[in-house]
This record gives C-alpha cells, structure tokens and sequence, in this order.
C-alpha cells in the first residue's frame, strides 16, 4: 500500500489542513489571442468495466455466425460511435463563460453555445483542430467509455467460446456508476455482460476562495494579460482523497505552453518534460502565492 490515500488512512494528522496545492493544472492555454491558466477544482471520477460476450467454440476452419469475438467487436464499435448524453457541471460552465470573456465579439457570444447539446458538435468542430481545447472540452461535457484492453482465445485456428474487454469510463460530478451504467449498457446491447471492477468518486470543489483568487492575482503580474479559470480534469490525481476529506484542493502547477513543447500531449507520454524556463516560472508563481496567503514579508 503506497501513495496519499495510505498515508491519509495510516497518517491523517500531517494532513491535516483546509487548503492543498495538488498537481492536475495550472498549464497554460492560448485561446482566442489570451493565455488562460487552468486551475482544476473538479475531477471526473473512474469507473472501469468488464465487458465480456460469448458463443460457439470450435475450428476457425469452419465459421459461424456465433463468435465470441465478433460479438465483441461489433459492440465495442457501437461503444466507440456513440455519443453519451451531455452533463453541465458548475465548473465546466465557469471555465466556458471564463475564456469566453476574454473574446472578441462574435466569438464571446457563440462560444458559450458549446454548452448546449444542439450547438455542441458545430462549435466544437469550428476549434482549432491543433490542440487539445476540443478533444477535452468534450470530454468534459459527457460521460466517457474508452475500450483499452482486448483478450480472446489463444491459438490462430480456434475460435474461442468468450472475448473480453476493459472499458475505461469516466463519469462526471454528479454522476454515478449506476446512471453511467445506464447509459452504457444499452449500447453494448443485452447479449454483452458487464462487470465492473474498479471505481473512484468524482468531486466538484469551490473556486470562490482567497486561495484561487490568489492565483490570478499572482500571475497576472508575472504573465501579464493572462487569466484563471477553473477546470475539471478529466483523469484522475491524489485530490480526490483530500476533497474527500473536506480539504479545499487545487491542481495548480504553473506552466506556460511553449513552441513546439505541447505539454498536455507529453503528459504521460515518450519523453515526457518541461522546460527549465517553466521550471523557473512554475516556481516563483508557487512561492509567491505561499508567501502572500501565509501573510509573509517579501525577502
């Protein structure tokens, strides 16, 4: 047993606290000729699926309509060009209105039509298509069930009675594994078992502090021109185990995105990093919002 939640149930006391700076944002966006530093106050939470099919064994010399793996397949594929129905949260709607005042007109009018379902796919689709605004902004309006892994059968000239699959699905605040099963299990269709094998809560924290405002204050200063907004990752970090506490968490890690350095597409990615430049920044933001929230004179 490793990480914070361990040290949370074997260690509460050194944890004890009413506000922590987790990673999962503070990155940099440029959107629309302004910078926009994301804070994460909300996470999707994880609910992971099983999802296995079943039909006739026998040689792959003689085909039948009944194989396990077509089953499989064809479901998966219905899985893959669905579109779960779309959820507002609180935050999302913040973070929408928030990059929307700083456009010019049109753009600061039509961009908050992104949050209805009718208009979704025609904004979404008028982004632009380097990036990755759009991909997870969508992401941040529904419900997601992405198929990761895949086993069936052992041997080329077998056909296997089960195919199986794990479904990564992530649910947003205010969502549950049973109205996100709902949701689900339809399109895999009835003959499709399904299991669900690992789960994690989601949360939506408040951004109406000291502490996040404290953050557009400092860097406003330092990256003058630029703004915070709150933003809902839509992975998962360590701050759900704080805000399950009560702690206010933000994921707050300052980073501005460089030419040819696309941060949210190295993250977990070959050759992961960032910059010393953004080392350097990261840094002197993270102090002076200690500094000044702790009421401590300048050195």
């Amino acid at each position: 047993r490793y990480g914070l939640g361990w040290l949370l149930e074997t260690h509460p006391q050194l944890l004890d606290c009413e506000y922590a700076i987790n990673e999962g944002g503070g990155i940099g966006i440029d959107f629309g000729g302004r910078r926009f530093y994301v804070c994460q106050t909300a996470e999707k939470g994880v609910c992971w699926l099983r999802v296995r099919t079943r039909g006739r064994a026998g040689h792959a010399s003689i085909p039948t309509k009944d194989n396990a793996v077509v089953h499989l397949a064809k479901a998966l594929t219905r899985l893959a060009r669905a579109k779960l129905p779309m959820h507002r949260t609180a935050t999302v709607e913040a973070f929408v209105r928030g990059l929307a005042r700083g456009q010019r007109f049109p753009a600061s009018l039509l961009f908050p039509l992104v949050l209805n379902p009718l208009f979704e796919p025609l904004i979404l689709k008028s982004l632009p298509a380097e990036g990755m605004i759009g991909p997870a902004l969508r992401a941040m309006l529904h419900n997601t069930a992405t198929p990761t892994v895949l086993r069936a059968g052992e041997k080329t000239n077998v056909i296997p009675p089960t195919a199986e699959a794990e479904v990564d699905c992530r649910m947003l605040p205010g969502q549950s594994v049973e109205s996100l099963l709902a949701e689900v299990k339809p399109i895999l269709g009835e003959e499709v078992e399904v299991e669900v094998f690992a789960t994690t809560t989601p949360y939506e924290g408040d951004y109406h502090t000291e502490l996040y405002e404290l953050f557009g204050q400092v860097l406003a200063e330092l990256d003058p021109g630029s703004a915070v907004v709150p933003f809902l990752l839509t992975g998962s970090s360590d701050g759900r185990y704080l805000a399950a506490r009560g702690v206010k968490v933000y994921g707050f890690s300052p980073m501005k995105q460089e030419p040819g350095l696309p941060i949210l597409e190295l993250a977990h990615g070959r050759n992961e990093r960032i910059s010393v430049e953004n080392l350097l920044f990261g840094t002197r933001v993270l102090y002076e919002v200690v500094r000044r929230f702790c009421g401590l004179a300048p050195p």
